[in-house]
């Protein structure tokens, strides 16, 4: 069950960080294809972050 929290809070700041870094390029650097990448993590971590969601919900 602690593995499920700390997977919630780590899979949270990741995905943080790689929306922070594709605003970063989409708005400053204007470069939008270079923001694929940070998308495609941001998008993987949240499904992550489901997952562990379920299975923290399960073992309450």
């Amino acid at each position: 069950m602690e593995n499920h929290k700390s997977m919630l809070i780590l899979t949270t700041i990741l995905f943080l960080i790689c929306l922070t870094v594709a605003a970063y390029f989409i708005f400053y650097e204007h470069n939008y294809l270079a923001s694929l990448y940070p998308l495609i993590l941001a998008f993987v971590d949240s499904v992550k972050f489901y997952t562990s969601y379920q299975k923290l919900k399960e073992h309450k």
